[in-house]
């Protein structure tokens, strides 16, 4: 197993944001500065020869400490979850008439989040992911499933007239052939 962890303190002057005026959508105004503290947590690698895991968690507390607009000094960031996290967890078949499958199953979650309207915020979520892979010599074929439920749940929005959703339930497979 591998771990990190991290601690940081990032601080950005002139950002330009979206101006949040729906007569005009594209319009962007530049923001004095925000800072971003926080803390990530990471832990990689096999917890037995056939059981991997890769798990993240991170903190974040995002605010505008300098602008033109007195009431935002001290607000939180637009579309900064204060908590996120990520899983995928993995167990390859090693023996009988299952060897050379694998099944993972993971997750991805954000807590709130506020936007560039006052009062509007967006959910949290939490969407559930699957995998399925067979390996044969030198060929994987592999099938994921994300966002196993069909969830519906937004990434970003400004307002509540410029949101943009998160991906509903997919499908992909993928086959692989290496040379070594």
């Amino acid at each position: 197993m591998f771990a990190t962890v991290s601690l940081y303190s990032i601080a950005v002057e002139n950002v330009a944001v979206n101006a949040n005026d729906p007569g005009e959508p594209d319009l962007y105004v530049q923001r004095g500065k925000q800072r971003s503290n926080g803390v990530e947590v990471e832990l990689n690698g096999n917890i037995t020869d056939a059981l991997s895991a890769h798990v993240s968690y991170a903190y974040n507390k995002a605010k505008i400490i300098k602008t033109n607009i007195a009431e935002d000094i001290g607000k939180i960031i637009e579309n900064a979850p204060s908590h996120s996290s990520n899983s995928w967890i993995k167990y390859a078949f090693k023996n009988n008439i299952l060897k050379g499958f694998a099944v993972s199953i993971g997750h991805a979650q954000q807590s709130k989040r506020y936007t560039l309207a006052d009062g509007f915020t967006l959910q949290g979520f939490v969407i559930l992911n699957a995998g399925f892979q067979y390996r044969y010599k030198h060929f994987t074929i592999a099938a994921n499933i994300e966002n196993i439920t069909g969830k519906k749940y937004w990434l970003s929005a400004y307002n509540n007239v410029s949101k943009w959703p998160g991906e509903p339930r997919n499908f992909m497979m993928t086959v692989d052939y290496s040379f070594r």
